[in-house]
């Protein structure tokens, strides 16, 4: 790079056509940054889409304007096996290190995932939305000053008001006084406050992106010249986490526990049916801990029928398992060369407990996976790194060697797939009469819901349907092209249920929070997704309330017949009172809404394991049996 001051400005990457609308122009104001800073002689500017502390080690400013989330690469997903990039502790390492970061809008911590854990509250947290856009110049001296008016307007409609830190140096108020503009040291570094969002506007309720104003890109160069030149030094991360990460931590549990105590005197939770997730193959870690053995409980036959009676005393109504995934886990006829040999007997083992204890027996379905042979002869679902790898002349066998040994995602587009999943589904519920629920898991391409697969048969049906398309781009023709054919075939899969018995239920899971609006869509009878999971920041307790509050919403919006179907689990160790709370929250949040029918499920009984003689944390059974009405003593 030339230039001496090395500006890197977080980029989320090619967004899908369902983002959010506001992700999209926070993204698209940011080029607009991008331009300007690209002018400049003595500054240098690249585009990053990792906040990794192995990459932002090489710049001297960070710039994070008008973020609403992580970037794909940074965010994971435990749905799809990624792992997540612990931003807190590199930011806080970059600026420990000397580095400079600027912060617009949301980033100054708000809302998303910067209000949900913040990060530089020595420096500003984020007060409040103030629908204003003038600003006065409350410190002339100030470095970031120099050459602005007395007054100016920024860009956009509105503003985050910031409550500064006790060595924050307030640099612009607005009209009622509150600080728009903070910047402060921290450590060895800089970190920068713009309520605003810069190159963003708004006229007559239009969103729309330009050059940023002369007074907002005054303002932003004063900020990276004035803190770009700090010296940075090499921090050991550890370092780091013993003195600012410990600071933090113990400003943001306070803030937690201040969240939980408005939710205190709720009433005993009441629902209408609660499920367990009860898998007949799920290998756990005791206690969610990674130094911990592995433990294959429900591996081992003999604790199924106690583990379907422990889910009984903990109050709960149903459970859920897996009829088919990779492979198959009951004595398919038609398919026998995808039998799991250990798994059907632990199916019915499952299934016949079930309705000894009167439990609901719920059935899972994985549509697009198949055991490796089956999967090795048929049409793959290729994603677009697949693709790309191929094209570069990878072997086949060394892309998907995974695949090779335990099963992979066919083609969700292919009519022979298709049929094959319908098939299984009419096996299984003629087999099993008793079965109450159908659950549909994996109702995306192996992408997810708005990129297809780039085999040779849906790259023919995309190139059809853009012809009768025009005017959309090759991202929206590949997103629209992936909800048609998703919506089309699962509106099938329920109608041949309901053929079957009009009294079994229907329901899927979908991504928290990544899934686009538009799955809601899907006409099942139930719509699963979490609204708890981790105990971090992008899970505070609000999510419960938050989440709920609004895919209830978007399910009446999209199939007003459909129930919302809210998961709790505890990827993290979460203590009885926790859980207890968690199902209280969602319980008066149900009543909040008036809905009728309270469902929930719990993901998932392998959690709750404390020991390789199959015995659970006590404490969690006891919280949830509480919340349930169970008998778990």
């Amino acid at each position: 790079m030339g230039g001496n001051i090395k500006v890197a400005l977080y980029d989320l990457g090619p967004l899908k056509a369902s983002e959010n609308k506001y992700v999209i122009l926070g993204q698209q104001a940011n080029e607009n940054i991008y331009n300007l800073l690209k002018k400049q002689n003595d500054i240098s500017v690249e585009k990053i889409n990792t906040l990794a502390a192995e990459t932002l080690k090489h710049y001297n400013v960070l710039i994070l304007s008008t973020i609403h989330r992580l970037s794909d690469k940074d965010a994971g997903s435990a749905d799809l096996g990624i792992q997540s990039v612990d931003y807190v502790r590199s930011l806080l390492n970059f600026v420990d290190s000397g580095g400079c970061v600027i912060l617009g809008h949301d980033c100054v911590g708000f809302r998303h995932i910067w209000g949900n854990f913040q990060v530089f509250p020595m420096i500003c947290t984020g007060q409040g939305l103030e629908e204003s856009k003038k600003l006065v110049l409350s410190d002339k001296a100030h470095p970031l000053a120099a050459g602005l008016p007395e007054t100016f307007e920024h860009s956009y409609t509105d503003h985050i008001t910031i409550r500064p830190g006790e060595k924050t140096k307030i640099i612009f108020k607005d009209v009622n006084g509150a600080p728009a503009v903070v910047a402060g040291e921290l450590s060895r570094g800089t970190v920068i406050g713009l309520g605003y969002s810069m190159g963003l506007y708004c006229k007559d309720k239009n969103h729309y992106t330009g050059e940023l104003p002369e007074a907002e890109a005054r303002l932003l160069l004063n900020a990276v010249r004035w803190a770009g030149v700090k010296e940075k030094y090499e921090v050991p991360q550890v370092n780091t986490d013993t003195s600012l990460l410990k600071q933090i931590t113990t400003y943001n549990e306070q803030k937690k526990n201040e969240s939980l105590s408005k939710y205190t005197n709720l009433p005993q939770p009441k629902f209408t049916e609660a499920d367990m997730w009860l898998y007949p193959f799920w290998r756990i870690m005791l206690g969610n801990k990674k130094d911990t053995p592995v433990l294959d409980i429900l591996e081992n036959e003999q604790y199924l029928a106690q583990s379907v009676k422990n889910v009984k005393t903990m109050g709960f109504t149903g459970i859920l398992t897996y009829a088919q995934s990779y492979t198959m886990y009951y004595p398919s006829k038609l398919y026998p060369q995808d039998i799991d040999p250990k798994m059907p007997k632990r199916f019915e083992i499952l299934y016949n407990e079930a309705k000894k204890n009167g439990l609901k027996i719920k059935v899972i379905f994985c549509a697009w996976r198949r055991s490796a042979d089956t999967w090795a002869k048929g049409v793959k679902n290729i994603s677009k790194s697949d693709m790309d790898r191929l094209a570069k002349g990878e072997k086949e066998k060394d892309i998907f060697k995974d695949e090779y040994r335990r099963g992979g995602w066919v083609c969700p587009d292919h009519p022979d797939n298709q049929k094959m999943f319908i098939n299984i589904i009419r096996e299984t519920l003629e087999m099993y009469p008793d079965i109450s629920e159908v659950h549909f898991d994996y109702v995306r391409y192996k992408d997810g819901y708005d990129t297809s697969c780039y085999c040779d048969y849906s790259l023919k049906q995309k190139a059809e349907f853009s012809k009768t398309h025009p005017g959309l781009s090759e991202s929206e023709i590949a997103a629209e092209f992936s909800k048609q054919t998703l919506m089309n075939f699962f509106t099938e899969c329920h109608n041949q249920v309901k053929k079957i018995s009009p009294q079994i239920k229907t329901t899927t899971y979908t991504i928290t929070p990544t899934a686009p609006k538009w799955v809601f869509g899907y006409p099942f009878d139930y719509h699963a997704k979490y609204v708890s999971r981790y105990l971090n920041a992008d899970w505070p307790i609000e999510n419960t309330e938050n989440y709920t509050t609004q895919y209830v919403g978007w399910l009446k919006e999209l199939n007003p017949k459909g129930v919302f179907q809210p998961m709790i689990s505890s990827y993290d160790y979460k203590t009885g009172e926790r859980l207890y709370l968690e199902f209280q929250i969602l319980s008066h949040t149900f009543d909040k809404l008036s809905v009728k029918n309270k469902l929930v499920q719990f993901y998932d009984y392998a959690y709750l394991l404390k020991d390789t003689d199959g015995s659970l944390h006590d404490d969690m059974a006891r919280g949830i049996s509480k919340a349930l009405g169970g008998t778990w003593k």
